[in-house]
């Protein structure tokens, strides 16, 4: 149920839901018979905070469906334990004599990108629909629960990354009525719960050729370097598809997540990583330099190498 509802008449009455994960808006032109939406998650608490939130609506593009082709409100189904591997955190590729010091830390935030549908009708025997397409919507917290270090020694020099894992999600449908309207709203957004982690391993990512060049450490001196801060994002292709029961009848309708692109918000201020030059005696005996590389221009994905 709402936490609170809005109206604001003008040229077309506007109308405001706000859920604790997320406040939506929209205009019903009862004439054109045209619906104007907008949403934005965050985390609603009305009886201790005042929020400012900004929403542009948009004119929602529609298809027509049966009753019995809608999925009834207050459902709710769990997508468990999803190794994010795409979601590179951090990646490095060191030779010998080079070590790497990773930590994410408990509290750590990673935002992940969250999705509505809608459907909607105006018809007072609820027989004719119009569907929405999938909608990005926000972002909701993951945050991290242990903290995970990583460590690479300078014995052999390796390649790896880390990524968050045990990520868990909620599809859920919630109803609204607003006259004339009636709306099912399908959301599907990250479930922030107490065993998210990061999990580290041999790397899938591979390290590139070329890169940005960020530093150098000059033989024979060592050193550890690190990197300003800096937000970037990470994207993971996902399908879904769950099963509700109608809005009417005895049948179940099935909601697809058709392999969308799915935005991870990677804040780095949380995370350390080093890379250090220790042992000269592992390097070529030409080389000169540790000379360290960015790849793709993510400056939390480096390649170490020794040059002349």
């Amino acid at each position: 149920m709402p936490l609170g509802v809005t109206e604001v008449r003008g040229v077309k009455k506007v109308r405001y839901e706000i859920y604790p994960f997320n406040v939506f808006a929209y205009a019903y032109d009862a004439e054109g018979r045209e619906l104007y939406a907008a949403s934005a998650y965050v985390t609603v608490s009305p009886e201790q905070y005042e929020y400012v939130v900004e929403l542009k609506a948009r004119k929602l593009h529609s298809k027509q469906v049966s009753a019995d082709q809608v999925p009834a409100p207050n459902q709710y189904q769990e997508i468990l334990d999803q190794q994010a591997r795409e979601i590179v955190i951090v990646a490095y590729a060191v030779p010998a004599g080079v070590s790497c010091y990773m930590k994410v830390p408990a509290g750590s935030k990673i935002p992940i990108e969250t999705f509505e549908k809608m459907y909607w009708t105006d018809d007072p025997t609820l027989q004719t629909w119009t569907e929405e397409n999938w909608e990005a919507s926000g972002f909701v917290d993951y945050e991290i629960d242990l903290d995970k270090e990583a460590r690479v020694p300078p014995d052999t020099g390796d390649a790896g990354y880390l990524w968050p894992s045990n990520v868990d999600y909620v599809i859920a449908t919630v109803g609204e009525s607003p006259p004339p309207l009636y709306i099912v709203r399908v959301l599907k957004y990250a479930k922030n719960i107490n065993h998210n982690t990061i999990a580290a391993g041999p790397s899938s990512w591979a390290p590139c050729s070329g890169g940005t060049f960020l530093d150098e450490i000059k033989r024979p001196c060592t050193a550890t370097i690190t990197w300003s801060k800096y937000t970037g994002y990470r994207v993971r292709v996902e399908s879904f598809s769950v099963s509700f029961k109608a809005i009417i009848g005895n049948g179940t309708v099935k909601v697809e997540f058709p392999g969308i692109e799915v935005r991870f918000k990677i804040e780095e201020y949380y995370i350390t990583f080093q890379v250090s030059m220790v042992d000269w005696s592992k390097a070529p005996p030409d080389a000169n330099y540790l000379r360290i590389y960015a790849c793709d221009n993510e400056r939390m994905q480096v390649r170490a190498q020794y040059e002349p």
